[in-house]
């Protein structure tokens, strides 16, 4: 871990294990979960991982550039970033996010943010129907994979809350090492 790295959740781990298991098949996620590395890698071996607990992000990078090597797919972070969020998500919420605006979604991203990775921010800049540009930091230790789930995951919630044909563009950091983006989102409301 490099010093002054945000610290991400380890329910982030059990939540990529079942999205790998789910996507890639049991025999991905068994190799994904034999590649762990750091503490939360000994913690999921030895069944012992933290889901509330602070885990280094770099943790789970190293999770993920071992999952883009083994699969072979570099959209496969967008993917399971979406899932995840749809996947854990009770039916109920969706009913009631679905009765709210995607704008409301991205307002409180915030604090959907802070509850994974310690000392992240999301500020809503600017929200128009359909389009919204907000600015996401607080996330050192983010490379190209973490961004590209953190994209699924914003388009996944999105569309919970009834948004379609989702595009998000970094127009400022939001990708590569980045620790800080500034995004333009625009959607479809049904």
């Amino acid at each position: 871990m490099t010093a002054g790295e945000v610290q991400v959740r380890g329910i982030a781990f059990a939540n990529l294990l079942e999205a790998t298991r789910d996507l890639c098949g049991p025999e991905v996620a068994e190799a994904l979960r034999g590649a762990l590395g750091g503490a939360a890698g000994a913690d999921v071996r030895a069944d012992t991982l933290r889901t509330m607990g602070w885990y280094p992000v770099a943790d789970l990078r190293e999770a993920y550039v071992f999952l883009c090597a083994h699969v072979g797919d570099p959209e496969l972070p967008r993917s399971i970033g979406r899932y995840g969020l749809s996947r854990h998500l009770p039916a109920y919420w969706r009913m009631f996010l679905r009765a709210l605006s995607p704008g409301f979604i991205l307002r409180r991203a915030g604090t959907v943010l802070r509850r994974y990775f310690l000392g992240a921010e999301v500020e809503v800049l600017e929200h128009w129907k359909g389009r919204a540009r907000m600015r996401v930091w607080g996330l050192r230790g983010f490379d190209a994979n973490l961004w590209a789930d953190f994209h699924g995951a914003v388009i996944g919630a999105l569309e919970a809350g009834g948004a379609q044909d989702v595009e998000i563009e970094a127009r400022d950091g939001g990708q590569g090492d980045a620790h800080h983006a500034e995004l333009a989102v625009r959607w479809r409301e049904e």
